[in-house]
């Protein structure tokens, strides 16, 4: 359906007035204006966006139309390469820590520790915290060298640390 607007007010504007519309009053475009309040872009970066989340909705809605038909290896192949494109596009659109910002803000926990009043530094530091910790415990997992005994030990040990770190940044929550 928003193709086929699309299409119609394409007879009648130019392509970068369809654009113009299509950035300030689709559903699209009010969508990202409450999911990125927290990231707040300019307006060359919420272009970026938006075209990304345009290209993934049309994705999604080509895949939708395909329920039930498994797409052929030549196929997935070809959604992946547009994926990978669209995410080097973004990727080049925003620079690597705007994007890094941009995957923390479009993220529904996140922008919850947001409205809750965490400061955005507080947001990154504990981001980082969570990389550090999924590499510590992958490591620890894959160690063959630990008895399971060992293994235990190290994950809890790395799980009382990274409470202590979260408690320390966020403080302790009462009743719970």
């Amino acid at each position: 359906m928003r193709r086929k607007l699309r299409d119609e007010l394409a007879t009648v504007l130019t392509p970068e007035q369809v654009e113009n519309y299509e950035v300030r009053s689709s559903d699209t475009a009010n969508t990202m204006r409450y999911q990125l309040q927290f990231f707040e872009p300019n307006e060359a970066e919420f272009r970026a966006v938006f075209k990304y989340k345009q290209m993934e909705e049309d994705m999604n809605a080509a895949r939708n139309a395909s329920v039930g038909q498994r797409p052929s290896a030549d196929e997935m192949k070809a959604q992946q390469q547009t994926q990978k494109e669209m995410e080097s596009t973004l990727s080049q659109a925003l620079g690597p820590d705007r994007l890094k910002e941009y995957k923390l803000a479009d993220q529904y926990e996140v922008r919850n520790l947001l409205d809750a009043g965490v400061s955005k530094e507080t947001i990154f530091k504990v981001a980082d915290m969570k990389t550090a910790v999924e590499d510590a415990t992958r490591k620890i997992r894959l160690d063959k060298t630990m008895t399971p005994e060992q293994r235990n030990a190290a994950l809890q040990a790395v799980q009382a640390e990274t409470q202590k770190s979260v408690n320390d940044l966020l403080g302790e929550r009462r009743g719970t």
